[in-house]
């Protein structure tokens, strides 16, 4: 507690931030979420594009497939509504396997809400390829969809943000310090 002349300031916590940088003060939110997709062949559920495995080899199990139908999709639900940055696509290895192409990623923050297109991918993804579009949204869900006929495969995909409320309270408090001249 300090005291200059007619006021007083207390300070019960100080924390010092630094500036996020976007892309590399970003988490994974979607490790280990809740997914779903359009259908499923085989034994090759949606959860298996979560499991933080990036193994490209389709035959150990790691990825999920879809039928191959029209408009076929792959979601998760990050739990909460978080600011996207990045989708980030590992497909597999296998040259007899369906490959992913022409496809859109979608973003909501509501299961009400309307899926709004965040980045596009309009080509054939090759085999064992790390594919990565920029995804500038705030959103709870994120889906990944066919733009035709054809299956999904993926052996992982990772999605990529921030928690925006924190950066909002950091923003107020870098606001507030520099109203009192502390920045």
């Amino acid at each position: 507690q300090s005291t200059w002349g007619k006021s007083t300031l207390r300070l019960c916590e100080i924390q010092v931030h630094a500036n996020r940088v976007r892309g590399v003060d970003d988490m994974i939110l979607s490790n280990l979420e809740v997914t779903s997709q359009s259908s499923t062949k085989g034994k090759y559920g949606s959860r298996r594009a979560v499991d933080t495995v990036r193994d490209p080899n389709f035959n150990k199990g790691f990825c999920s497939e879809t039928k191959k139908e029209t408009a076929a999709w792959w979601q998760v639900d990050l739990g909460e509504v978080f600011k996207t940055d990045w989708v980030v696509i590992y497909t597999h290895a296998g040259s007899r396997l369906p490959q992913n192409k022409n496809f859109a990623v979608l973003t909501k923050q509501r299961k009400s809400d309307a899926w709004e297109v965040c980045s596009t991918f309009n080509h054939k993804a090759k085999p064992q390829s790390r594919i990565v579009l920029p995804c500038n949204k705030l959103a709870r869900y994120v889906r990944i969809a066919n733009q035709g006929v054809g299956a999904l495969v993926f052996c992982e995909v990772r999605v990529y943000g921030y928690d925006h409320k924190q950066v909002q309270i950091e923003n107020k408090c870098d606001k507030i310090a520099k109203k009192l001249g502390l920045l």
